[in-house]
């Protein structure tokens, strides 16, 4: 599992740009071609994943940015929102794990889904790294305590998409409930959405954190050509979902 995640976390940048960098170095003597070739293949990519431009143009491709319709809220049976990870130790709230952005993002939405509509909510997320609480408690906290939202249903007990689907379906399934609202972020949706389908569930979309389709008034031309290290990030996010749905594919589907 360790060298798993260390062999697919050095797809991705930084540490695939970093990885290049340092493999151009050590072959400049010896092949000055081929490490010129990195340095050149390094230099581009980074040029490209730091770009306002680029970066957004590839967020609206993989994303799912048509909001729930009236139509498909009114079909489904239950809301299910998938946790997107945990902020750890967040001492300003005297210690303990908060929700990360992501799953606060999630929970908001379908806390305001669940409200407007009375429909019956499940949590789904683990404790991914064997920490005391899963994501579903700590959303479920969230939902209960702060939004006012009561919860169903917890899956605690998955550790990816896939696993968030296969269990989710299983409780779901055994509510005689096969029509579900499936709420994540838009960047997410397309993989979510096949995952839970494949396990024979009618899946309505509702995502959330959508890129604006909007340009800011207040942005001026130069802002979209110049590098920024959050882009990075955003970058990484893509190309993480894009990796992701083909892994899907080849060992589940």
């Amino acid at each position: 599992m360790l060298i798993t995640q260390l062999v697919y976390g050095l797809l991705f940048p930084p540490a695939l740009l970093i990885l290049l960098y340092v493999a151009g170095l050590l072959l400049w003597q010896r092949r000055p071609g081929t490490a010129r070739g990195m340095v050149v293949a390094a230099t581009v990519l980074l040029v490209l994943a730091t770009n306002p431009n680029v970066v957004d143009s590839l967020k609206r491709a993989v994303e799912v940015s048509t909001p729930i319709s009236a139509e498909g809220i009114a079909d489904a049976q239950a809301i299910v929102i998938l946790g997107g990870g945990r902020n750890t130790d967040a001492v300003e709230y005297g210690g303990g794990d908060q929700v990360s952005t992501f799953s606060l993002i999630r929970a908001r939405y379908g806390a305001w889904l669940a409200r407007r509509t009375g429909l019956p909510v499940l949590l789904t997320g683990g404790a991914v790294r064997g920490e005391e609480v899963s994501e579903a408690g700590l959303m479920a906290r969230l939902l209960e305590e702060e939004f006012g939202v009561p919860v169903r249903w917890r899956e605690e007990h998955s550790r990816t998409t896939y696993e968030n689907a296969v269990n989710s379906a299983a409780m779901l399934k055994a509510e005689g409930i096969g029509r579900i609202a499936l709420v994540t972020s838009a960047l997410h949706m397309r993989r979510s959405v096949e995952a839970f389908e494949k396990q024979g569930l009618i899946v309505h979309a509702a995502p959330t954190d959508i890129t604006s389709r909007e340009d800011d008034p207040h942005s001026r031309w130069l802002d979209g050509f110049l590098p920024r290290a959050g882009e990075l990030r955003e970058f990484t996010l893509v190309l993480h979902e894009i990796v992701g749905r083909i892994w899907y594919r080849l060992r589940y589907y």
